[in-house]
């Protein structure tokens, strides 16, 4: 999925390697229809744990991370909101050590549980976003094939899949939202080589190079246009945002996801995360040297780099 808010608490990648086990099994559905009611019924009472145990354990690993992205960035311009989050987070171990970027799964025990409690943070805070994408309107079109079957609602297609001999929605649309590496020029984002030019690139639609250095406004470090002018802490120009995830910085390389991503930030208030790229960070004395490729789609990429500054916090 594009045009996702940056996601401003820890995480890492976790499209193949899950979120946890639940501590609890999910009901039995006879049916796909049974599945969908249950959902639908969990819904609109706003038990957002009991419509999660009607998903299948796939698509209860992506929503786990998909909830996170629109949360974080309300975390960030909340500080008690963010505070009520941060105790979600701790109650379902996800500490800054279990979050770190080396980590290779994001460790939630119950994961109904924590999509329940995300979702209904989210709902408190005024968010749509933890109907958790499921189309309203009656099932139909109920078509099965062995331990699958499809249907659509409106027009809108959903798939099932029968697991230990219940029926599970599978939200096969929430994998399009899990981050895809094979995205940008020239096939997959690992195979394009980065450009030792400064970081330049195209961002809403329209051509950008970096410019200056400066602290992030939540932590981080925003690249800031070479078009920018003065020096006034309301961007003007489309920015780059390196969130807390990046701190502290060193030397290293990977793939952009989660939590290493970058945000475009468009002013007045446009902000795209991109989580397909890579990044290598070198060491060089006082400085870092970040080298960047990030590419969300023809109108926003990047490829180059820039030196940040160690004491960037005291300039």
């Amino acid at each position: 999925m594009k045009r996702l808010l940056s996601l401003a608490v820890a995480g890492i990648m976790f499209a193949s390697s899950g979120c946890g086990s639940g501590e609890e099994s999910p009901p039995t559905y006879s049916t796909p229809q049974a599945a969908y009611d249950a959902f639908s019924s969990a819904a609109e009472q706003g038990d957002w744990k009991g419509a999660a145990m009607t998903l299948t354990p796939e698509a209860q690993d992506a929503m786990c991370v998909i909830l996170l992205i629109p949360a974080g960035m309300m975390a960030a311009f909340d500080e008690e909101a963010g505070k009520e989050l941060e105790a979600i987070m701790e109650k379902h171990g996800l500490s800054d050590d279990a979050m770190a970027p080396s980590a290779e799964s994001l460790p939630v025990k119950d994961k109904p549980a924590f999509i329940g409690d995300v979702a209904s943070w989210l709902t408190k805070q005024g968010s749509e976003t933890a109907d958790m994408g499921m189309p309203e309107g009656d099932l139909a079109d109920v078509q099965i094939d062995g331990d699958t079957a499809t249907a659509n609602i409106d027009g809108e297609p959903i798939a099932f899949r029968k697991i230990n001999g219940s029926w599970l929605i599978h939200l096969d649309g929430l994998n399009d939202m899990q981050p895809d590496m094979g995205e940008g020029p020239g096939g997959g984002a690992m195979d394009v080589e980065i450009s030792s030019e400064p970081l330049q690139g195209v961002i809403n639609g329209e051509p950008w190079q970096v410019g200056s250095v400066k602290p992030g406004a939540f932590g981080g470090v925003t690249l800031a246009s070479s078009a920018a002018q003065g020096d006034s802490d309301f961007a003007t120009t489309p920015e780059i945002m390196l969130g807390e995830s990046w701190e502290p910085m060193e030397a290293g390389s990977g793939e952009l996801g989660f939590p290493r991503n970058i945000t475009f930030f468009v002013p007045p208030g446009n902000n795209i995360m991109c989580v397909s790229g890579k990044y290598e960070v070198q060491d060089a004395g006082d400085n870092w040297i970040l080298r960047l490729y990030a590419y969300e789609d023809e109108d926003y990429n990047v490829n180059g780099q820039v030196t940040i500054p160690k004491n960037l916090d005291d300039q």
